[in-house]
């Protein structure tokens, strides 16, 4: 269903793309359906449409609302990788990261007996000047107690993705003789271009696990 606005004939529906992600401007007066077009239309940054001649505050809808959607969560948004580890002898730690790659990448590693492994891969929004990661408070696992260990952050400020920055959590080494140990974290990653505006908010899960071998 369009809009219903039209602008020199054509629907605002066809001049600004969905909104994603980004800071909703001021209600703009400008309803559909009920609801203020700030929160229907991608904010700019992007692509700046011509003058519509329709204002909201006093300026054109054009310097509110861009034509292109810019980045959006990672496809991997909602998910939850886990690194797990088996002890046959001895002790063993699992671990979980977030890296960028090549400054156009992102990958998500998790630990296995023989090493790690690929869980995720893909590319980072196009635009992205700068990222953000953020561990929350984790949680334990019903059915498991806490693996301890230590996270890393390389990047728990803006920094240039082309710095290939990463994040990780490790656990403490165990026995086989505790059980089942693990630890899952928030994590959230946020990429900026480069006037600092967000143009994509990702929260997956990172857990690690460390269990006895059967």
């Amino acid at each position: 269903m369009t809009s219903g606005i039209q602008s020199k004939g054509v629907d605002l529906d066809n001049i600004f793309a969905a909104y994603v992600s980004g800071t909703h401007p001021p209600a703009t007066g400008i309803n559909v359906n009920g609801v203020d077009i700030a929160t229907r239309y991608q904010p700019l940054p992007g692509t700046s449409a011509p003058t519509t001649g329709i204002s909201a505050n006093g300026a054109d809808l054009n310097t509110l609302f861009s034509t292109t959607a810019s980045g959006g969560p990672l496809p991997i948004d909602g998910q939850t990788l886990t690194g797990i580890v088996t002890v046959t002898s001895g002790t063993k730690a699992s671990s979980i990261a977030f890296a960028i790659s090549g400054g156009n990448t992102y990958q998500v590693t998790g630990a296995t007996n023989s090493g790690t492994q690929l869980l995720a891969s893909g590319a980072i929004p196009v635009g992205a000047a700068t990222v953000q990661y953020t561990f929350g408070a984790y949680t334990v696992p019903g059915g498991t107690t806490d693996a301890g260990g230590s996270t890393t952050n390389g990047a728990a400020s803006k920094t240039a993705v082309s710095s290939n920055p990463g994040a990780s959590y490790v656990t403490s080494a165990w026995s086989s003789s505790v059980g089942t140990k693990e630890r899952k974290y928030p994590f959230t990653i946020d990429f900026f271009n480069a006037s600092g505006a967000n143009i994509s908010h990702t929260v997956i899960d990172l857990a690690a696990i460390v269990e006895p071998a059967v």
